[in-house]
């Protein structure tokens, strides 16, 4: 049993050695992709591999220093879904004794696993680990068909919605390079105030142009567009036979116009026609049976799948000891707001 533990200076290695099984795998495990989120998150990202030869096991994840702390880290998933990825049962519980080991003798605190709702179904932690499901999301299997999908999987009103738009003159554009990306930007921004964002979700620009340099053909941005003015954009990614939808904006003096619907159903038709497997729209704002984006995506396709996250504490005595610190710095009516957060005092 070889293991391995992969950063940025030795990612070169872990693409050459694990290629066949990245060109398989989703965007997350992507190294590309996870050096772009360690710097989005102001962290480093760690590879944990290990192999037998012919199964694996690679987990991807941000090591996150807490302030003031010395050699004291947290552990989290990648922004998405970036659960441990294994090709054996016996070798996935095995590589999480031997993980929980390194990652205790590390330094590490907490552990925030967001799991992959393919990967994962069955491959989840199970040692000192609080295991919970997040939401609901959608996740359409491609290999149905384009015909099939749009009878017998939209809505009528969807299907409605889209062929009014297409005889209105609305077009969807898909760009694989950075020429209206800062369109997108400022459009993206303005949504997410609109909606009351937290800041986790306003990135650098910087972050944007870095994923289109690394990520050369797998991500792009489409456009709805009518008589040259954009009324919704979005950034996908394409990876492993998974197409995903990533960040989307619309415009807010448009906003009763349901461009939304077209671009999401166009991108949804190529993916068909690039023979990706399934297309990830996401889940809802929370996990209510009736939360209105996930309604929204169910008019593409009726089927959720489940996304679970994962909690672990590696080091109890000191993170009794930053709850006690967090207390008498900042009182315990602000604990009490913020304890059901694993890492609550970032």
């Amino acid at each position: 049993m070889e293991i391995n533990i992969y950063t940025i200076q030795t990612a070169k290695e872990y693409s050459e050695k694990f290629a066949e099984w990245i060109n398989r795998l989703d965007i997350y495990y992507d190294q590309n992709y996870l050096a772009c989120d360690a710097e989005m998150q102001k962290g480093e990202f760690e590879i944990f591999t290990v192999s037998d030869g012919k199964d694996v096991f690679i987990y991807p994840y941000i090591k996150l220093k807490i302030n003031n702390e010395g050699n004291k880290f947290d552990i989290t998933s990648p922004y998405g879904y970036a659960g441990p990825f294994c090709s054996n049962k016996k070798l996935f519980n095995e590589s999480e004794k031997v993980f929980n080991d390194y990652i205790f003798n590390s330094g590490c605190v907490t552990e925030f696993v967001r799991y992959h709702y393919l990967y994962n179904k069955e491959f989840q932690f199970s040692h000192n680990i609080q295991n919970h499901i997040n939401r609901e999301m959608v996740v359409m299997d491609m290999t149905e068909g384009w015909e099939k999908i749009w009878s017998n999987q939209y809505s009528v009103t969807n299907r409605n919605l889209i062929r009014k738009l297409e005889k209105e003159g609305y077009k969807v554009t898909f760009h694989d390079d950075t020429k209206h990306l800062n369109d997108f930007i400022d459009l993206y921004e303005d949504t997410m105030k609109n909606a009351g964002a937290e800041n986790f979700y306003f990135f650098s620009r910087k972050y944007y142009f870095n994923l289109f340099e690394k990520l050369a053909g797998k991500i792009f941005l489409t456009r709805v567009i009518k008589d040259d003015h954009v009324y919704s954009s979005s950034l996908f990614f394409k990876s492993g036979g998974i197409l995903t939808y990533y960040l989307s904006a619309r415009d807010l003096k448009n906003y009763a116009i349901p461009s939304s619907n077209l671009m999401i159903s166009e991108t949804a038709k190529l993916g068909v026609l690039e023979n990706q497997k399934v297309f990830n729209l996401g889940g809802g704002r929370s996990i209510i049976e009736d939360d209105a984006l996930l309604k929204f995506k169910k008019n593409f396709y009726k089927h959720t799948t489940t996304f679970k996250i994962g909690k672990r504490i590696h080091n109890n005595a000191f993170y009794s000891e930053l709850k006690h610190k967090y207390i008498t710095d900042f009182g315990a009516k602000k604990y009490e707001e913020r304890k059901n957060i694993l890492q609550f005092y970032r």
